[in-house]
């Protein structure tokens, strides 16, 4: 009789953490994306949270001596923002052949962060030039 008390309190452990895992939305998982084009690439690394990104970091690199300063961010999609949200751009002034490296950041949503790309971009005259990554699907969600 013991024995089944102990087995029936081990599976109800089990469930227990099982059901808040999937309340709290999930295991935080690493990842990381990149893009990049003519004149500018930007590396990123992140974990993933259902509502957040934490750790997120970038490499924003200038790969032409065209004089324009280049700069990262991710564009984040959520159920609130299925077309995508800009982060802050995080540039990189200091000229051809240069990386800039940005960490410790972080983004905290309202509503489940469904994905992200990664972009790249040169600040040139009239709209900037821009490379995004393919969609990066967040396993949270």
């Amino acid at each position: 009789m013991r024995q089944r008390i102990r087995w029936t309190f081990v599976l109800l452990t089990a469930a227990m953490s099982a059901v808040m895992v999937i309340a709290m939305g999930g295991v935080a998982q690493a990842a990381s994306g990149s893009a990049s084009g003519t004149g500018a690439s930007n590396s990123a690394s992140w974990t993933w949270g259902t509502y957040s990104i934490t750790g997120l970091s970038y490499r924003v690199s200038d790969t032409s001596c065209d004089s324009n300063d280049v700069y990262g961010y991710v564009e984040i999609y959520t159920s609130n923002s299925p077309n995508g949200e800009e982060t802050t751009y995080r540039y990189n002034s200091s000229g051809c052949g240069t990386t800039v490296s940005y960490s410790g950041l972080s983004y905290s949503a309202n509503f489940r962060i469904n994905g992200l790309r990664v972009a790249a971009c040169v600040d040139d005259a009239g709209s900037n030039t821009c490379y995004r990554s393919g969609y990066l699907d967040n396993p949270n969600t």
